[in-house]
């Protein structure tokens, strides 16, 4: 499992996990709806993306998280806010750009 700084962007691949520092994980579990239009591709509307997670607090409790790209990229996590930056596409598991901050 690979840790990651506050304030660095990280991409995951579906079904990893990676470690805060404060020793909480984030693992990218799916992204069970895309509409969003391709790139190079002409569409009515541009859609949107669920992408969901499990964040665990160190030792303990976890809890379901979904973030909607481009509607809620942002989403608090206790003391850390997560922000997905981009979701690729193509066929198969996409991967997905993340940032961790501290929570404001």
């Amino acid at each position: 499992m690979r840790s990651i700084d506050a304030g660095t962007s990280v991409s995951m691949r579906q079904g990893e996990t990676v470690r805060l520092p404060d020793g909480a994980t984030l693992k990218f579990v799916d992204v069970p709806q895309d509409s969003r239009c391709p790139p190079n591709a002409r569409c009515i509307r541009a859609g949107d993306a669920d992408i969901e997670f499990v964040f665990a607090i160190a030792g303990g409790v976890s809890a379901p998280v979904k973030a909607n790209l481009p509607e809620a990229p942002s989403k608090d996590l206790g003391a850390w806010r997560l922000t997905v930056e981009d979701l690729g596409f193509g066929e198969g598991p996409q991967p997905v750009a993340v940032r961790i901050d501290p929570a404001q």
